[in-house]
């Protein structure tokens, strides 16, 4: 946290990771102005992994990430319900043929890049059953990813919040498994050197709608 004076402001870097930065942040950062004076807030995006080492850098301050974290130098706050689902074209023919995990081998897969596999428990578990879909299309965005699966290229793996626009309104469908499923939470983390900083624990209790 760079305690600096920036036009007589404080600076919190707040770091995000893709999908919340996209469906999320937006609104956090709001809050966080409206709630907070004296402060100026600036933003990093990117996957978890690299939002994970710039924390325990001291690069960034605070993230809100939906990715697994590996470092016990960093505390996790909970601050919303999510999940992994595996998603594919509203009209795909093959839509009413998956029922279990191992079914998805049947499907092209549109995939994140490299980075992002070692955080998503999804793809994690599908690796340990040994099920592996064809790779046909990578993409970073997730815009990208969502229209390539409403256009019947293949399933993706993308967490709900991230789906439900396409969903409601019957681009996409979610593939429910008999065998298996995916919950995970949206968290806050930061370096646990900065436990107990009373500016850290005001930034976690707007987040939290406690202010």
């Amino acid at each position: 946290m760079n305690r600096a004076m920036f036009n007589q402001k404080m600076i919190i870097c707040i770091g995000s990771s893709v999908t919340v930065g996209q469906y999320l942040l937006n609104d956090y950062l709001k809050k966080l102005k409206s709630s907070i004076q004296n402060v100026k807030f600036e933003v990093v995006i990117n996957n978890t992994a690299e939002i994970e080492r710039l924390i325990l850098n001291n690069r960034i301050d605070i993230a809100i990430v939906e990715g697994k974290i590996n470092s016990e130098n960093i505390i996790q706050v909970e601050i919303l319900k999510d999940e992994l689902i595996a998603v594919i074209g509203y009209n795909h023919p093959l839509s009413n043929n998956i029922k279990k995990l191992s079914d998805l081998e049947l499907l092209p897969w549109i995939s994140r890049e490299e980075g992002s596999h070692n955080r998503n428990q999804f793809e994690i578990d599908m690796n340990e059953r040994n099920i592996h879909p064809q790779v046909v299309f990578k993409a970073t965005n997730l815009e990208t990813i969502i229209q390539a699966v409403e256009n019947n290229y293949g399933f993706a793996i993308i967490s709900k919040i991230a789906a439900e626009e396409a969903i409601e309104k019957q681009s996409l469908k979610q593939l429910n498994f008999a065998d298996y499923s995916c919950p995970r939470s949206i968290r806050c983390i930061y370096n646990k050197n900065y436990d107990g900083d009373p500016v850290m624990y005001q930034v976690l209790d707007c987040i939290n709608n406690k202010l």
